[in-house]
Formats: structure tokens, C-alpha cells, sequence
């Protein structure tokens, strides 16, 4: 579409649109660097809720069937599965978010560097992530549903194992699409877009 457009101007006799003064530019590759951060900053808000709501709940548990052994190792599995992810999570995002420009905003080079690092970054614990997901999601299914047949909300396995297994499968699936939602508008495309400010800003630079 842009192809044909710019043929179409070109036919009209329309003159090509004069380019961004270098200081433009670099202005405005800066507020959209900083929007790419508040998108990031919005997930870690929602990751930090999910988070405390599951620390919360089987806290809760826990307490409140104390005197089981059985529950209690449940409720500490689950919580021994998270504890790595919450480390991980708030240590990357605290690189993420607190990195310092790498020099002078007037600096295109310096810029671009600091774009690039945002973007490994952000692809590190993109990557971690994904990893992640694929053990926690049937794991913390197994441990829900492992809490509710403690707590007599969910027949148990001995007793009817469809109910269990239905159950199981149907917080996968939820998790699945929520985590595909999620990695896709949270993680790919602002690393989509982090790579495009890089390629602006290569545009911009003069050639050695």
C-alpha cells in the first residue's frame, strides 16, 4: 500500500515529503521508546495482582487446614513454584525499567545503544518467560486442583477421576489463551516496535 501510494504522488508530481530534522527524530523515537516502557510497566502491574492473588490464596489455605499435612505440602509447592518467577520477574523489570541512557539524548549513537539494550532485555525475559510458562501452567493446574479435592470442592481422584481431569484440562486451556494474548501484545509487539525505532535511527545516522 505504501508502494503504491508513493508511485501514485510520484504521478501526481507531488514532491517527497522533506525528512525529520535529526533533533525531531531523536525526540520522537524517545516518547515512543518511553510508551514501549509504560506498556511493559501496565504488565507488570497486572503480573504483580495475578502473583499476590496466588500467594494470597494458598496462604490462605494453608492456614486454614493447618493440621493437614497434605494440604500444607500442596499450598507449599505451589508457593515454591512461584518464588523463582517472582525473583526473576521483579529483577528483570527493575534492569528494565531503571537503565540509564547510555549517554546524551542528542547522541544518535548513544540512543540507538540504548534502544538495543532495552530490546535484549526485554527479549531476555521475554524468552524466560515463555520457558516458564510451559512448566507452570500444567503444574499450577495439578496444584489447584489438588487444593480443591483437599478442601472437598472437587470429587476425589479415588472417587471419580472425570471431574478432576475436566477441570485440569479446562485451566490449561485458560491459561494457554490468556498467555498467548498476553505474549503477543505485552511482548512481541513492543519488541516489534523496539526494533523499528532501532531501524529509524539507522535511517537517521550518517554514513561513516
Amino acid at each position: 500500500m505504501s508502494n503504491e501510494l508513493e508511485t501514485l504522488k510520484a504521478a501526481w508530481g507531488c514532491p517527497p515529503p522533506a525528512p525529520l530534522p535529526a533533533a525531531d527524530l531523536r525526540t520522537l523515537v524517545t516518547t515512543r521508546h518511553r510508551r514501549e516502557q509504560r506498556r511493559v510497566g501496565r504488565y507488570v502491574v497486572g503480573g504483580a495482582i495475578w502473583q499476590a492473588m496466588v500467594y494470597t490464596g494458598l496462604a490462605y489455605v494453608g492456614w486454614r487446614y493447618r493440621f493437614d499435612a497434605r494440604t500444607l505440602l500442596v499450598c507449599g509447592v505451589g508457593i515454591a513454584l512461584y518464588l523463582p518467577f517472582t525473583t526473576v520477574f521483579w529483577r528483570k523489570f527493575r534492569d528494565f525499567a531503571q537503565r540509564p541512557l547510555l549517554g546524551p539524548p542528542a547522541a544518535p549513537g548513544t540512543l540507538a545503544a540504548q534502544i538495543a539494550q532495552q530490546s535484549e532485555q526485554l527479549g531476555q525475559f521475554f524468552r524466560f518467560k515463555k520457558r516458564f510458562d510451559v512448566v507452570a501452567t500444567p503444574v499450577t493446574a495439578l496444584v489447584v486442583v489438588a487444593v480443591f479435592i483437599r478442601v472437598g470442592w472437587v470429587p476425589a481422584i479415588t472417587h471419580s477421576l472425570g471431574p478432576a481431569l475436566w477441570l485440569v484440562g479446562l485451566i490449561v486451556a485458560i491459561f494457554y489463551l490468556a498467555l498467548r494474548w498476553e505474549n503477543q501484545h505485552q511482548f512481541a509487539a513492543p519488541l516489534q516496535r523496539l526494533a523499528a525505532l532501532q531501524k529509524e535511527l539507522d535511517t537517521d545516522r550518517p554514513p561513516q
